[in-house]
């Protein structure tokens, strides 16, 4: 969905997997984290779903060892919120 959205008007959008190419879009979200560090950070998990923040999932994601819950907690209790990847 939002590789789609974030796609939209890219020159090969009537392609039939998609706008951006899975492979273009994860270098796209590694710029960003680049581009925007330190000012904010990013928790990156593998999947298909829109979000994982209304979702049962929520609870069962850990990439790299840290778990969304801990790695949200941490960013609504101390503001701090470090770089997550597979």
């Amino acid at each position: 969905t939002i590789r789609n959205f974030y796609g939209y008007r890219h020159p090969d959008c009537d392609a039939p997997d998609g706008c951006v190419s899975g492979n273009a879009y994860a270098q796209a979200l590694g710029d960003v984290r680049e581009q925007e560090a330190p000012a904010w950070g990013t928790y990156y998990a593998e999947g298909t779903d829109h979000t994982f923040l209304v979702r049962d999932r929520f609870y069962d994601v850990t990439v790299a060892g840290t778990p969304l819950t801990d790695w949200t907690r941490e960013l609504v209790t101390d503001g701090n919120a470090q770089d997550v990847a597979p």
